[in-house]
């Protein structure tokens, strides 16, 4: 047989496995990626007593190709707009959820008796959920567009850029790691340069380039052209990402959000999915078929204690994070069941470890294994997250219930961060000097390592048994680090006592109880940054001594605690001083000198590709009478129009010159981000959520109607449900009136109930 003809057969093979085994998958409720697997494992080469297939290099080829398709659908589901709409909130839970998941599994790889550095790549194994198994498992329950559904589906959103960030961190790891020569090692740093150069060229590419060639295409090409070019430029872009020493998962991904973010995001979606089907099934086949099933004898233990850590680490780490950014228990609890499964992410990361030499062998056999005990208990979790959240819901742990009350009023207060409010004042200039000092003992920590590691290349000695010149290098480095590591929680002090003298004025159980509550603050100020600075240690470093240098360093601190201070804020009164004499000069042009103090600026706005006001006069959309903005000039394609009329039009592209104040120049970009058109390809169908609102005794509606109200038009937001003590009523009347505790259940977007919360409660954080 020849080898094209082999190469037929082993597809064959591979298919008629995948549709078989994901068949029986779909007839017994489970995701199909679980019968992919489980096929790869029964046709692989390592599964006696017969192997349909035996020559893996060119299943591999295939599964490279599956990954780039796989990656590249992953990236069109992936979108700017919804992850604005998720706020900050999402975003803050999801980092915090990843932090807590990659301490926790990196304490757990050790326990299994893996090398420091293995643990990076075992952690990073759980630290994005499988999307694909979550979507599938809320569209066949119907519970898509249930809040917690929606909270889960965000953190998966907001993963797929952590995901990212580890591949790229583990991909130049293995690379630069594994080269054994320390000189080498430096190639780090142009290494992460690279990475934020190629990111800078695809957002280029993506703002510039791409959408208009797209439109073109679409206007002039058929749909096989349009197809066509776009596959060229998938593989193009992932040939460049290999050469500079990536994954090819990573361009893949990006081109798949870039496209996401144009309007021919659904018809790329609609001609790629095919492929995207086909490829991604030889994907996870072939990850079936790299499992030697002779190692999984050894892998039994690391698979029971991954699931755990799935299963319950993951859910409690994100039940916690969404807790810490103000959601009730039972959402937080019903949405952190939701995101327990792992998938793709997970198999490149343990494919990236094991092929590098770091992870053992039967560890890519342990991320299967623990992909599929996932994939079969999520569908009952997420089936029954209602009754195990109101059973956990009813634990009543000693005072729990009490400091997550008073965390969300500490939330609600900062939330109101305007600058009369005394709470944003006082905490603001903390809050940026810890952000600062992270930032700069983070990058100190992670940018010293190869030139630690090329100065104990060269200069090798042993000050003290167990510690040698590089250990001495990194405690040096921690003595230079003891500084801003002493402002960090000096400034987590200050904002304990802040904090709790806040809430004391008003809260009597804080004012009585305010030194606890302070101590508490401060305590868990304390374990964040051990557990962060625990995590920026060397990942080949001996424990014991990372603990005597800690301890060591602890000891220095004590001594010189006042000096450090002092030498610290020397230093930060300087960098101020600095910093303020080059911010000096004015960008205001000469013949705004003298005109200062009537508080005019000069702002420029440009228009996109698509908004509101295209193709309309200066007059028509009256930005002099609207905003009280002046229009001095336009620049279009090269060409300026100095001072236009009213009569001059506005078009995709202009870069428009404003004269007025910062608020007003402000409020017209504004305006423009809002006033444009929603698009055939909006999420909004898929952010809407049904939402519990209950009517406080303080509320301006009680007594109104909702015909009155009129929240459909004003809002947007249905009325679906009325509740007034036992009594329920589906889709009630324009002529419901509203009284004090009543239940709404109300169909919206987040941005329409913060809306509808300025209604119902004035004086409540939306309301200020």
């Amino acid at each position: 047989m020849t080898e094209a003809a082999q190469f037929i057969q082993d597809l064959a093979v591979i298919m008629i496995a995948a549709a078989g085994a994901g068949l029986l998958c779909k007839k017994v409720g489970l995701s199909p990626i679980v019968g992919y697997l489980v096929a790869g494992i029964i046709v692989g080469p390592h599964t006696p007593p017969h192997s349909f297939i035996t020559d893996i290099s060119r299943v591999e080829v295939m599964a490279q190709l599956g990954m780039v398709f796989l990656m590249f659908g992953i990236g069109l589901g992936f979108s700017l707009k919804r992850l604005r709409q998720l706020g900050l909130g999402v975003i803050a839970a999801t980092l915090l959820g990843a932090f807590l998941v990659f301490t926790l599994a990196r304490g757990t790889g050790a326990l299994l008796g893996l090398e420091r550095d293995a643990t990076v790549f075992f952690a990073g194994m759980f630290l994005v959920s499988s999307s694909a198994v979550i979507g599938k498992v809320l569209g066949d329950a119907g519970r898509t567009h249930e809040k917690s559904s929606q909270l889960g589906l965000g953190v998966t959103l907001c993963e797929d850029i952590v995901a990212i960030v580890m591949l790229t961190i583990l991909g130049s790891y293995v690379r630069f790691g594994s080269d054994g020569a320390a000189g080498e090692s430096l190639g780090i740093l142009p290494t992460l340069g690279l990475f934020v150069g190629f990111v800078l060229v695809l957002a280029i590419l993506g703002i510039l380039i791409v959408p208009r060639v797209l439109q073109r295409l679409s206007r002039e090409a058929t749909a096989e052209l349009e197809t066509i070019f776009i596959a060229g430029l998938l593989f193009g872009l992932a040939l460049i990402v290999v050469h500079a020493g990536y994954s090819l998962a990573l361009g893949s991904f990006l081109l798949g959000a870039i496209i996401g973010e144009t309007p021919q995001r659904l018809h790329v979606s609609r001609a790629f999915s095919g492929l995207q089907d086909m490829f991604g099934a030889i994907f996870f086949v072939a990850i079936g078929m790299s499992i030697d099933v002779s190692l999984l004898h050894g892998a039994a233990l690391p698979v029971l204690v991954g699931a755990v850590l799935a299963l319950v680490g993951r859910a409690a780490a994100l039940a916690a994070s969404i807790l810490v950014v103000g959601q009730d228990t039972r959402t937080a609890l019903r949405a952190s069941l939701i995101v327990t499964p792992i998938g793709e992410f997970s198999f490149i990361i343990a494919q990236l470890g094991t092929d590098g030499g770091i992870l053992p062998r039967e560890y890519m056999g342990v991320a299967v294994g623990v992909s599929i005990v996932t994939a079969l208990i999520s569908p009952i979790l997420i089936k029954h997250n209602v009754a195990i959240a109101d059973r956990l819901g009813q634990a009543r742990l000693p005072g729990f219930g009490r400091a997550l009350e008073t965390h969300r009023r500490v939330l609600a207060a900062i939330q109101r961060r305007g600058e009369s409010n005394l709470l944003w004042r006082l905490s603001r200039r903390r809050l940026i000097q810890i952000g600062v000092e992270v930032v700069f003992v983070s990058a100190a920590l992670i940018f010293a390592r190869p030139i630690i590691d090329e100065v104990a290349g060269r200069f090798t000695f042993d000050l003290v048994p167990g510690l040698n010149s590089e250990g001495v290098c990194w405690a040096g480095l921690g003595l230079l680090l003891l500084a801003p590591l002493i402002a960090i929680w000096r400034n987590f002090q200050a904002l304990a006592m802040i904090l709790a003298d806040f809430l004391a004025l008003r809260t009597p159980v804080v004012a009585r109880n305010r030194a606890a509550v302070t101590t508490a603050f401060q305590a868990t100020a304390l374990v964040a940054i051990l557990l962060w600075i625990w995590n920026l240690v060397p990942a080949e470093a001996n424990l014991w001594v990372t603990v005597a240098v800690l301890l060591i360093l602890a000891l220095v601190a004590t001594i010189l605690w006042r000096r450090l201070i002092r030498w610290h804020s020397e230093m930060e009164i300087s960098l101020e001083s600095a910093l303020s004499d080059v911010s000096s000069p004015q960008n205001q042009p000469s013949w705004m000198d003298g005109h200062a103090p009537w508080g005019l600026q000069i702002g420029e706005v440009v228009m996109p590709d698509r908004f509101a006001w295209a193709g309309r006069s200066i007059g028509e959309i009256g930005i002099r009478s609207r905003f009280g903005c002046s229009v001095i000039g336009i620049e279009r394609q090269g060409f300026n129009v100095a001072n236009p009329g009213h009569a001059a039009h506005l078009f995709p592209g202009d870069r428009v010159l404003l004269l007025g104040s910062g608020e007003q120049i402000e409020k017209i970009r504004e305006e423009i981000q809002s006033g444009a058109p929603s698009s055939a390809d909006d999420d909004t169908f898929h952010t809407l959520t049904l939402e519990p609102v209950e009517v406080p005794a303080s509320s301006p509606v009680v007594g109104r109607t909702l015909a009155t109200l009129n929240w459909a038009r004003l809002i947007g937001v249905q009325v679906v449900g009325h509740e007034r003590g036992k009594v329920r009523t589906i889709t009630p009347s324009g002529d419901q009136d509203l009284q004090v505790g009543d239940k709404l259940l109300v169909l919206g977007t987040p941005q329409q109930f913060a809306t509808l919360s300025g209604h119902i409660d004035p004086a409540g954080p939306a309301g200020e």
